[in-house]
């Protein structure tokens, strides 16, 4: 499944991160036969974790790599629940053109755009959790995974249930499954599901049709934007979303959040950027980005300076 809004990334990147080396994790844990790592997967009765990598230029790579990759509990633990298949795309290092192209084509199968991602699937393959980089090393890193494999086996479990009710109560559990893969970083979750979910509550009494309209439209303005590159006409499109659907406070701080983006980044109005960035800590100031925004906004005026 691909994570939507792509754009926002731009926001959270104006911060500079200066890296560490980090020292390599144990080759013995990870493999890179994507193959091989399957037919483990099914022999064990374990999951794949697929770390797509950019193992000497990617900064967050390495110190993901040096925090958690390479620590003995990680080595020790994480091959309990998991198949470790290393996918790397170095620009120093030279891959044989085979194992180059197998990543390559992991890459757009699974639709990472950045690095570093990984990936909790199956043993066919089949994706439930999407993580990068988090802080607290390897105890907190592997707990987190656990949480997602356990959010798996939920949202499974209320999708049996949702099948045999009726109604808004239909509508309800898929929600609640929809948003456990939202946890897993699955993002806007399975499109069969929403689509039920939206006829169900056609008329949005329970407000959840709104729920997932709304990022179909914002995905709808970024495809787009991403063709036409007219600014302009994409701000205006984001604005008649808030108008016309009046949406949550977390949902409108990510609209405003996608106009700062383009200000920034399209139109290269800091002015009219920052504005966008205030409107949207204004939205919703108890979320993560909130917290951030004001950090994000002095960067900007520094650099201005």
């Amino acid at each position: 499944m691909k994570k939507s809004l792509q754009l926002l990334s731009v926001i959270v990147s104006i911060l500079i991160f200066c890296a560490v080396p980090a020292k390599a994790a144990s080759d013995s844990v990870w493999i890179t036969d994507f193959k091989a790592a399957q037919e483990l997967a099914k022999k064990n009765n374990k999951d794949l974790l697929l770390n797509f990598s950019g193992s000497d230029w990617c900064p967050w790579c390495q110190k993901l790599e040096k925090e958690v990759f390479s620590q003995d509990y990680f080595e020790q633990n994480a091959p309990a629940n998991y198949v470790l298949l290393k996918l790397d795309f170095p620009k120093k290092k030279k891959l044989t053109d085979a194992l180059q192209k197998q990543n390559q084509d992991l890459q757009k199968r699974y639709q990472v755009t950045g690095f570093p991602t990984i990936m909790l699937t199956d043993p066919e393959g089949e994706a439930y959790a999407h993580v990068g980089y988090r802080q607290g090393g390897p105890q907190k890193y592997l707990a987190h995974l656990a949480q997602m494999r356990t959010n798996q086996s939920k949202w499974q479990d209320l999708f049996t249930k949702a099948g045999q009710a009726k109604g808004l109560e239909k509508a309800r559990l898929y929600d609640q499954g929809l948003e456990l893969q939202a946890q897993n970083g699955l993002t806007p979750g399975d499109p069969k599901i929403i689509a039920k979910v939206k006829a169900l509550d056609k008329d949005n009494a329970a407000g959840l049709r709104y729920k997932y309209e709304i990022p179909e439209k914002m995905a709808l303005v970024e495809k787009e934007l991403n063709t036409s590159r007219d600014f302009d006409k994409a701000l205006k499109d984001l604005t008649s979303i808030i108008e016309t659907y009046d949406p949550a406070p977390k949902t409108k701080q990510k609209i405003y959040m996608f106009q700062a983006a383009i200000h920034f980044k399209g139109k290269k109005d800091r002015q009219s950027g920052v504005k966008a960035l205030k409107q949207a800590l204004e939205s919703a100031t108890e979320t993560d980005i909130a917290k951030r925004i004001p950090q994000i906004i002095e960067s900007i005026q520094k650099t201005a300076e």
